[in-house]
């Protein structure tokens, strides 16, 4: 059993660490597109927060089946319970690069 929620709680960890990597992308290709004025690039951030999106969804997931199936108690426990936190922050910073991104595409109709 305990083998097993180790395995459960390295799992989710790496979905977390999967969409840091992703939103770490997203971010730079945000500021990227608006630096260089960039119209795709801003329109592939867009297309990205969805997939963040999913990803967050994903990771509640993957806790509340950790935490259901096996109730666990210190690090494991301090490790899903963080990682919900930080895939709300992820998806928040998504939202954010998705907001810059669109204040790209308006200011591509600026001269």
């Amino acid at each position: 059993m305990n083998r097993l929620l180790n395995e459960k709680v390295e799992e989710f960890k790496k979905g977390v660490l999967k969409a840091g990597w992703f939103i770490e992308k997203m971010f730079r290709n945000s500021i990227s597109s608006l630096v260089e004025r960039n119209e795709s690039l801003a329109r592939e951030v867009i297309a990205d927060e969805e997939v963040v999106d999913q990803m967050e969804v994903e990771i509640q997931e993957k806790a509340m089946e950790v935490l259901g199936l096996f109730s666990p108690i210190g690090k494991p426990l301090l490790t899903v319970t963080a990682g919900i936190r930080v895939a709300e922050l992820i998806e928040n910073i998504a939202d954010k690069c998705h907001d810059i991104a669109k204040n790209v595409l308006e200011l591509m109709e600026e001269p």
